[in-house]
């Protein structure tokens, strides 16, 4: 997988590609009147630098030669307004070009990360997260290098090349044959260095592909590399890799070095030419001073855009190569997703449907009414009343290898049930399946009697919450953490959540209470303290289905105890699914399902499991023997 994402990096893509710029012009038109007038402001631009040289050739001839002070005076003024011109029309163009290039960038951007967000988890199960992450940034950069500073600057240079050669021949044709001459020179030699150039900066990409992949690795398993002191190793691994890449950028810096020296001895021969046949044409009279010096002043802005042309071909097939990237990934099939019926609507989350279920729990703690008296959310309306039915499901994540085989069970609405089995059992896969993370190879999973696939992704998952073993913390504060950015939800509501769950102590004792500052990751909380953040997001949110995925799986006896009476108070009133290695967590459910190898061979309460003596029995004596 490694070597798969650093080949990613590999530009080996067309200069040039027009159906993927016929893909990009959608991006494009929203910016055509400032892609145009920058267009029209470039080519002005050069037109207007060919007039100057002409300028002072007439200087001399007509002004100096003459003895014209009014002449050399007025040309003077008019190469000044010129000078202007092309200087007022390049801020202006380089204005144009950075605003259209960056807002392509946005709109490509923003494109990609709401495309991302889309799309099905098998997707991002086989595609590295630095893969993802070099689409939207490194990639989306290099697209906007390509209208900033490529695409519209290389129009002006050819317009330049254009311009100059017409005002060549325009002034004298036969010395502007001997100016020419050395033309085809000059462009085989910014084919052959660009052509290696092109060759070593894939060879640069691929090295720092290489190195940023084996700095990441290290950087995050850190702690494995100090704890078996295996830091000298690992530097030693390290240097290799970065020896490597400062020999492909001297490499790459030695054709660079190498090119415009090269350009510039092409340039003193052609000056040299200009010399001795203009001199000799000066002397005869078939040419004046003024032309000749106009001649060696054209010379010296002709190999500019040449070469810079021939530099702008890695940002070509830099931008076509990522281009092809970016749209490969727009072109991902995004997750399947039914209408919405009428009567369908997402769990509100306002302040008084809350606080009526947190006053519901705070009545009664062993939680001994039925479903039905839990007060309705959504403006006194419940979006799904909690039945789950798995029929006949089977599934597998890799076609011929089932993951699940005619899986069928019922869960009633406001009922508990635990999911137990040996790791690899399925136990997992039954609550992405229930979120429709995946979708099912064969049978029905039912909600309500209605097939999930008619419900939409969105709506399903605004009434199911999942709490997995881990916890992803985002960067910012608790509060946020706990509401996730959705400001009907007000600190004082998830302080009375944190109430509730027998956990305002962890909130009192942080510094900042609810604003209190989290690391990345959560690496400044402990295991039960990020636990409890799953619990209180999940609560606040006021699911009608919840599902524990080994919720308690990895905190100590001591924070457990407080977990376990979280979980009876977020079980309350709510179809709940809890699946555990550790039986000592699902002692609260109503029932237990044993899975083995994808398929349910047991099912009824831990007595009746006991007593029968077969899987669950065998679990249990596992763990509880001594």
């Amino acid at each position: 997988m490694a070597q798969a994402y650093i080949q990613e990096d590999d530009v080996r893509g067309k200069i040039y590609d027009s159906k993927l710029f016929r893909r990009l012009l959608p991006f494009i038109k929203p910016y055509t009147l400032s892609a145009s007038a920058a267009i029209f402001l470039v080519v002005a631009g050069m037109l207007l630098f060919l007039v100057n040289p002409y300028i002072i050739g007439r200087v001399i001839d007509d002004g100096i030669k003459a003895k014209s002070h009014e002449t050399i005076v007025k040309l003077s003024i008019f190469y000044i307004i010129i000078e202007l011109l092309v200087y007022i029309a390049a801020c202006i163009q380089n204005y144009l070009l950075q605003y259209t290039g960056q807002k392509i960038m946005y709109d490509i951007r923003f494109e990609l990360f709401s495309h991302l967000q889309s799309l099905p988890a098998v997707f991002f199960d086989k595609n590295p997260i630095g893969r993802l992450v070099t689409r939207i940034t490194n990639d989306t950069a290099s697209l906007s290098e390509l209208f900033s500073s490529g695409l519209v600057v290389v129009i002006g240079d050819i317009v330049m090349i254009a311009g100059i050669a017409f005002a060549l021949i325009f002034l004298q044709p036969k010395l502007a044959f001997y100016t020419l001459s050395t033309t085809p020179v000059l462009f085989f030699c910014a084919w052959y260095f660009q052509k290696r150039i092109r060759e070593a900066y894939r060879e640069v990409r691929l090295k720092i592909a290489s190195l940023n992949a084996a700095l990441s690795e290290n950087i995050s398993g850190m702690r494995i590399i100090q704890i078996f002191n295996r830091e000298e190793v690992m530097a030693q691994k390290f240097d290799k890799l970065n020896c490597e890449h400062a020999d492909s950028q001297l490499n790459s810096l030695f054709y660079y070095s190498l090119f415009p020296p090269v350009i510039t001895i092409i340039n003193g021969l052609t000056m040299t030419i200009i010399l001795f046949f203009g001199g000799k044409m000066v002397m005869s009279g078939e040419i004046s001073t003024g032309i000749l010096v106009s001649f060696i002043s054209y010379l010296q802005h002709f190999f500019h855009p040449i070469r810079n042309i021939s530099e702008k071909s890695t940002i070509f097939q830099s931008a076509m190569a990522a281009a092809e990237k970016i749209f490969s990934l727009l072109d991902e099939q995004t997750e399947p997703s039914a209408e919405i019926s009428g009567n369908e609507h997402l769990i509100a989350t306002s302040s008084n449907a809350s606080t009526t279920c947190l006053e519901f729990l705070r009545k009664d703690d062993n939680c001994k009414h039925s479903a039905d008296e839990q007060v309705n959310v959504d403006n006194g309306q419940s979006s799904i009343r909690g039945n789950i039915s798995f029929e006949n499901v089977g599934f597998s994540y890799t076609s011929g290898q089932p993951v699940l085989k005619n899986l069928s069970f019922n869960v009633s609405e406001g009922e508990s049930i635990a999911i137990v089995g040996h790791t690899g059992a399925g136990k997992t896969t039954v609550a992405s399946l229930l979120n429709r993370f995946y979708e099912i190879n064969s049978g029905r999973i039912l909600i309500d009697g209605k097939s999930i696939s008619e419900y939409s992704a969105k709506f399903l998952r605004s009434n199911i919450a999942v709490i997995q073993q881990e916890v992803f913390i985002f960067s910012g504060d608790i509060l946020e953490n706990i509401r996730l950015w959705n400001q009907n939800i007000s600190p004082e509501k998830v302080g009375e959540v944190f109430q509730t769950l027998d956990a305002a102590d962890f909130i009192k004792q942080l510094p900042e209470g609810l604003e209190t500052p989290i690391m990345e990751r959560g690496t400044n909380l402990s295991a039960g303290q990020r636990q409890l953040i799953a619990f209180a997001r999940a609560l606040v949110f006021n699911p009608k289905i919840l599902i524990l995925d080994e919720a308690t799986s990895s905190i100590d006896s001591e924070s457990e105890k407080l977990i376990q009476s979280a979980i009876r108070k977020l079980i309350c009133g709510r179809t709940s699914l809890i699946i555990a290695h550790r039986l000592s967590t699902i002692n609260n459910c109503n029932r237990i399902l044993v899975m083995h190898n994808g398929k349910l061979v047991e099912s009824g309460s831990h007595e009746k499991l006991i007593q029968k003596s077969g899987y669950y029995r065998k679990l249990y004596d596992l763990q509880f023997k001594e």
